[in-house]
């Protein structure tokens, strides 16, 4: 059973962003989605949008990020171990 959304804002003790879209799907069909956040200046935003709005051009951005940051750990001698233990530290620091 699905309802409207409220469409209404405020303080809360959980703040949480809701975004609904409704999938029928039949039998053994699949579908694939996808949701990026980010802010921005508007015309920078909407240039980012443009560019990997389409899942193949988003999806070969992700793989050259992955493997450029491959290259840049093997380049400084970062094993795969330590650069998980930098991300954890990093993110307790940010």
């Amino acid at each position: 059973m699905t309802r409207d959304l409220s469409n209404t804002f405020g303080p809360v003790l959980d703040p949480v962003l809701s975004i609904r879209k409704e999938v029928i799907l039949q039998p053994g069909e699949k579908v694939r989605s996808r949701f990026h956040t980010g802010f921005g200046l508007r015309e920078n935003v909407l240039r980012l949008i443009n560019r990997y709005g389409d899942l193949e051009a988003a999806d070969r951005a992700f793989e050259l990020a992955w493997t450029h940051s491959q290259l840049s750990f093997r380049y400084l001698r970062i094993q795969h171990e330590d650069a998980q233990r930098f991300q954890e530290l990093a993110a307790h620091l940010i």
